[in-house]
C-alpha cells in the first residue's frame, strides 16, 4: 500500500494518492481549502550541469524542507518531475500565502554543498483557494493554481502568486 501511494524518490504522496486525498478535502463544502502548486526553477539546468543524482538529491531535500513547514493535516504530493502540490484545508488566504512564502524562503536557504556542489535553489508557487460554500471543484482550483504558478514563472520566478 505504501509503494502505491508514495513517490519512491521523495517520499511525498504520488500524483494519484495526492489527487484522491485533495478531492476528499474538497467534498466538504463547509470548509475552505487551498491548493499550492510549486515548481523548482531551472531544474533542468541542475540535472544537465550537476547530473541526475544531484537532481534527485535536490528533490529529496526540497520535499523534506517543505514537509517541515506543513501541519500533519496538510498533504504534499509530487505531481511529476519537479512539480509538487500542497493541499491546505481550513486556512485563510493570508495564512496560505504565508505558508507558501515560508516554503519559498526555506528552499532558497537549502545548503546544497552536501550534494557535492554549491548552487542556488529557488521555486515558484501558485495558490488558489475554494472558499466556504464556493463552487470551485478540485479540478477548477488546481487549474486556477496552475495559472497563478504560470504568472510566478512569467514574472521572474522565485515568487508566490495568488489566483484572483
Amino acid at each position: 500500500r505504501h509503494s502505491a501511494q508514495v513517490d519512491g524518490l521523495t517520499q511525498a504522496s504520488n500524483r494519484a494518492h495526492f489527487t484522491a486525498c485533495a478531492q476528499q478535502a474538497f467534498k466538504d463544502h463547509d470548509s475552505r481549502v487551498s491548493l499550492v502548486l510549486m515548481d523548482m526553477d531551472f531544474f533542468k539546468r541542475i540535472n544537465d550541469t550537476y547530473g541526475h543524482a544531484t537532481g534527485d538529491w535536490v528533490l529529496k531535500s526540497v520535499c523534506d524542507t517543505v514537509k517541515a513547514q506543513l501541519r500533519k493535516t496538510d498533504s504534499l504530493g509530487r505531481l511529476g518531475g519537479e512539480e509538487f502540490a500542497i493541499c491546505l484545508p481550513q486556512f485563510t488566504e493570508d495564512e496560505v500565502r504565508a505558508v507558501a512564502e515560508r516554503c519559498r524562503l526555506a528552499i532558497a536557504a537549502i545548503d546544497t554543498r552536501p550534494s557535492g556542489f554549491h548552487f542556488a535553489l529557488t521555486a515558484s508557487f501558485g495558490i488558489a483557494t475554494r472558499d466556504i460554500g464556493g463552487p470551485l471543484s478540485f479540478e477548477e482550483t488546481l487549474a486556477a493554481a496552475d495559472k497563478a504558478l504560470y504568472l510566478s514563472k512569467n514574472e521572474g520566478r522565485n515568487r508566490v502568486t495568488v489566483y484572483h
